[in-house]
């Protein structure tokens, strides 16, 4: 499987695709994400900047984004998204960046 749409679960909570084929993910803009693990994946730059804009949109305190080695990297937009996560929500940001 290598698209997965998750657009119609505004509940989701975890997304692990660690160690997958996975390359394309489209998620809903309201979620409850506290939990992201897409290390060693195949997701392009695309879906995974949509995939931290999510997390920002509607993240929780305290949680943790694990984006590793993907096939693509975040834009530097992302990448800020990621470090504000991290400073202004104690997120831990696990990264090869």
């Amino acid at each position: 499987m290598r698209t997965v749409d998750l657009t119609h679960n505004p509940d989701i909570e975890v997304i692990g695709a660690n160690n997958s084929l996975l390359e394309t993910l489209y998620i809903t803009r309201v979620n409850k994400l506290s939990r992201v693990i897409v290390n060693d994946s195949r997701l392009t730059s695309e879906s995974l900047d949509n995939l931290i804009h999510a997390v920002v949109y509607n993240g929780v305190y305290g949680g943790a984004f694990n984006w590793g080695s993907t096939a693509g990297r975040p834009s530097a937009i992302s990448i800020q998204s990621l470090r504000a996560l991290k400073q202004y929500r104690g997120w831990t940001i696990i990264s090869e960046a």
